[in-house]
Order: structure tokens, then sequence, then C-alpha cells
């Protein structure tokens, strides 16, 4: 299963989404303003964002989820019922239920959390450089890192663009840049 989220809405919803995990650095795998076969569209999905205007009512919003893998949550319209609420958050795949006032700059962020607790750690990297043996070094000297740009033979990609601005960014930082 990817780290990634599929979203489901109307365009202003799926905008407003796209942006909350974009700020959080989820990747958005793909978005859509139809929920029709939403179990295989979203296979690859970690979390599914629904819209659950796109719904008559918790039972449509039940079938449509039928088979659905990833984590849901669900974004209910305005004017929605307790009961309402209550019934699509006993369907299993529903992590989330929120009404339409929910702020998505704030789920996307407990969200963020929730998918990076259950994502397996990263391997810790060596405590010593890598890029020369300890004896070939002088004492006190620390270890360099070479960072190369290509972009194949096209021009006006950003090749230069992005040297310079990695440069800058080292040489604020102490390192010297050549």
């Amino acid at each position: 299963m990817d780290n990634g989220v599929f979203i489901c809405g109307p365009q202003s919803f799926v905008t407003a989404w796209y942006r909350a995990l974009g700020a959080v650095r989820l990747r958005v795998l793909s978005y859509s303003n139809d929920p029709a076969n939403l179990p295989e569209r979203t296979a690859g999905a970690a979390a599914l964002i629904l819209d659950g205007s796109l719904f008559s009512g918790p039972e449509d919003v039940a079938r449509a989820l039928e088979g659905v893998r990833a984590a849901v949550v669900v974004i209910l319209p305005a004017g929605s019922s307790r009961e309402a609420a209550e019934q699509v958050a006993s369907i299993p795949a529903v992590r989330g239920v929120f009404g339409a006032e929910a702020n998505p700059n704030e789920i996307a962020e407990r969200l963020a959390e929730k998918l990076a607790s259950s994502l397996p750690s990263a391997p810790t990297p060596p405590t010593q450089p890598t890029s020369a043996p300890q004896g070939e070094r002088e004492k006190g000297e620390k270890a360099g890192r070479v960072v190369a740009v290509w972009s194949g033979p096209a021009g006006g990609v950003g090749k230069t663009t992005l040297a310079l601005l990695l440069a800058g960014y080292a040489a604020e930082r102490g390192a010297n840049p050549l």
C-alpha cells in the first residue's frame, strides 16, 4: 500500500484538499468527482478523502465503500444529521467523519501523523560518513558531499538555476561550495 491519498469530490473540494495535503507533504495519487468503482481506483492508496455530498445518504456511502481498503475520511454536507454521521462512522473503512465546516488543513495534519505512524520507519543513517575511510581525512575535517545536477541535453530546464540555489543554500550553512 502506498502512502498517497485519493480525493473524491467536486472540483472546489478536490482543490481545497489537494492544497491541504500538499502543505503536509502527503502525495495525492489521484482525484475524481465520480465515486464509481472506488475499491479499484483506491487500490494503492493509504487514504481516501470523500465528499459525502456525492451521495443521497449513508446507505449509498456504504455501498460505494464496499471493498475499499484505504482509510476513509468522509466530509458530510452541511446540515447532515447526527444519525447520518453515526451511520457513516459505522462503515468499516471509515476512520473519520467531519462536517462541511471542517478545516482541511487541520484534518490533513492529523491524517499525515496517522499515516506516518503506520509506515515503517526509515533506516538510521550510519554514524560515520561513508564518503572516504576515516584514515584518509585529516583530523577534524568534515566529510564532503557531491551534488550533481543532470537533466539530459535539453536547455532551459533549470539545471544551472538549481545548481546555484543548492550552492547558495550550502554556503548559508557554512559549507564550501565550489
